[in-house]
C-alpha cells in the first residue's frame, strides 16, 4: 500500500511543471560559497562607466537575455562593475563587541571601586569609558559593508531552477 502510495505522489509530480526559484548569483572561482539575490531583493552595485552605487530592487530575474529586471529598467548582468553589501563583516562585530565590553567593565568597575572601596572618581574613568564606546562605533561604522568588484574571477550569472515536464517520445 505505501509502495502505491508513494508511486502514484511521484507520478503526479513527475506529470506536472514544478518551479522553483530564479536566482542572482555572485560566484569566486575555487569557492564554494556564493552571494545570491532572488526577486524581490535589494542590491547595490555600481555599472560600467559609472561613478556612484545605485541601490536596485529586483522585480525579476530573465536567465534567458541575462537581464535583471529593476525599477530603472532591463540592466545586463555584464554591465554591473562592483556589488556591494551591507552586513556588518565578523572583524567588525568582534573589535566593536570586544571594545563595548572594555568600556562597561572598566566603567561598572570604576563605580564600585567608588562606592564601596572609597577610591576617588576621575574623569580619565569616563574618558575612557566614552572613547572605548567610540572606537567601538567606529570599527562597526568602518566595517559596514564590503564592495567586490566583477571580473577575472568573479563572475555574476543568473541561475534558474526550473524543473519542465519532460518531452513525450512519439
Amino acid at each position: 500500500m505505501r509502495i502505491t502510495l508513494l508511486f502514484s505522489i511521484l507520478f503526479s509530480l513527475l506529470n506536472m511543471d514544478a518551479y522553483a526559484q530564479v536566482k542572482l548569483k555572485m560566484d569566486k572561482f575555487g569557492r564554494v560559497k556564493s552571494l545570491d539575490y532572488n526577486i524581490g531583493d535589494e542590491i547595490t552595485v555600481r555599472l560600467k562607466g559609472e561613478d556612484g552605487f545605485h541601490t536596485l530592487f529586483i522585480k525579476d530575474l530573465n536567465p534567458e537575455a541575462n537581464l535583471i529586471i529593476t525599477q530603472l529598467g532591463p540592466i545586463h548582468i555584464n554591465q554591473i562593475e562592483r556589488i556591494r553589501t551591507f552586513k556588518v563583516k565578523k572583524l567588525g562585530k568582534l573589535l566593536r563587541y570586544q571594545l563595548w565590553t572594555f568600556g562597561l567593565g572598566w566603567g561598572v568597575y570604576s563605580v564600585i571601586a567608588a562606592l564601596f572601596l572609597g577610591e576617588p572618581w576621575l574623569w580619565g574613568t569616563l574618558v575612557v569609558v566614552g572613547v572605548a564606546f567610540l572606537l567601538g562605533w567606529l570599527f562597526g561604522f568602518i566595517f559596514r559593508h564590503k564592495t567586490y568588484k566583477i571580473g577575472g574571477k568573479r563572475k555574476v550569472r543568473i541561475e534558474d531552477h526550473t524543473f519542465y515536464k519532460p518531452i513525450p517520445r512519439s
